[in-house]
């Protein structure tokens, strides 16, 4: 194997390795860090949505006078349960799907023509990167990656895949729509229109999922 070969490959490892020893510290630092208010208040609408009740009382939220799309809700639902099957404790677990996010983010990075091994470093080690997972536990993040997955899948050709994604990602956080303005003004319109329309479908089923939560 020619050496420059092997030298590429070598640097390579080095660089996911950094990532994942990146990761681990967030992990670390997630199980020791007292967090923000964002933590108790993700628990009660986690709690509140599982129980049913409004979404739109401030009172049923943390005092939180937000409203999320029904993704945000569901993952903050889902650590919950997971805290009481496994016994750990919530305010990791809830951290936990913003860090993994942030690998997700970085490696994505690392694929893209404009990006490549700088650019993922300098994500993962970006202050504000670090405090929004690993001690706000901002969902955020997880909306981030999925936004960012379907930007390179539309790089690929993938244009009604990565506009399902794309509207998986606004089911955690709805700015991530406005993400489609770049895609379709780089693409001709008949491919930005296939690339809105898989976002529009599924946009569609998170408000039929969320209107129907909150008959209920």
């Amino acid at each position: 194997m020619p050496i420059p070969l092997v030298a590429t490959i070598h640097g390579r490892s080095r660089v996911i390795a950094l990532l994942l020893t990146i990761t681990i510290i967030k992990l670390v630092l997630a199980g020791v860090w007292g967090g923000t208010a964002d933590i108790p208040q993700m628990l009660d609408q986690a709690r509140s949505y599982l129980d049913g009740r409004d979404l739109l009382d401030p009172s049923s939220t943390g005092g939180n006078p937000s409203f999320f799309p029904v993704g945000h809700y569901l993952v903050a639902a889902v650590c919950l349960l997971a805290s009481q099957w496994t016994g750990i404790a919530f305010s990791f677990l809830i951290r936990t799907p913003a860090i993994v996010a942030d690998l997700v983010v970085s490696l994505l990075l690392r694929a893209m023509p404009r990006g490549g091994d700088r650019a993922a470093i300098l994500y993962m080690v970006n202050p504000v990167t670090f405090l929004l997972s690993a001690y706000h536990g901002q969902l955020h993040t997880v909306a981030l990656a999925g936004t960012v997955f379907a930007l390179w899948l539309a790089d690929r050709g993938r244009l009604e895949l990565g506009g399902v994604m794309l509207a998986h990602a606004a089911a955690l956080d709805g700015d991530a729509l406005a993400v489609w303005l770049g895609p379709a003004a780089a693409v001709r319109a008949g491919d930005a229109l296939v690339f809105g329309r898989g976002a529009f479908v599924v946009s569609c089923a998170n408000r039929l999922a969320r209107g129907h939560k909150n008959v209920h």
